[in-house]
């Protein structure tokens, strides 16, 4: 007999709304010019928005634990391990899997590197790759979706 295997839903719902709350609060909060000199002059709230993109990263990456955890896709040593579990066992694509490392290493920056960044890569990263985040949650949704 074939066990069932569960995911925590409830767990993964929770993390997925308040990604969706963060990118909300992001995209409200970004300036709508979409000027750079005028993200730079954000003072206290730009930090704001580099925390909640931080919260959305840290978030993606518990849900693909919590899968990689629930499936039992492997024991892994880090995230990189926890990616190549999801993309051989097909939960998300192997683009997918190359964004969650982009993902993984920017995360990282905002964390451990918080007085040193580069406000222009992030700024570049809040203009172009937030189609990109929204992608990757789409996935983990459909995978959600699929194991109810």
């Amino acid at each position: 007999m074939k066990k069932i295997q569960v995911i925590r839903t409830d767990r993964i719902r929770f993390l997925l709304s308040e990604i969706e709350q963060s990118i909300g609060l992001i995209q409200e909060n970004f300036p709508q010019t979409g000027n750079y000199d005028d993200f730079i002059n954000l003072g206290l709230l730009k930090d704001g928005l580099y925390k909640r993109l931080e919260y959305v990263l840290q978030c993606i990456f518990d849900i693909c634990a919590i899968i990689n955890r629930d499936l039992k896709l492997g024991i892994p040593q880090n995230d990189d391990d926890i990616i190549g579990n999801l993309v051989r066992s097909g939960i998300i694509n192997p683009e997918t899997g190359e964004l969650l490392k982009d993902m993984k290493g920017l995360r990282n920056i905002l964390v451990h590197q918080y007085g040193r960044i580069n406000d222009l890569i992030v700024y570049d990263i809040f203009m172009t790759k937030m189609d990109d985040i929204s992608s990757v949650v789409s996935q983990l949704e459909n995978t959600l979706n699929s194991h109810k």
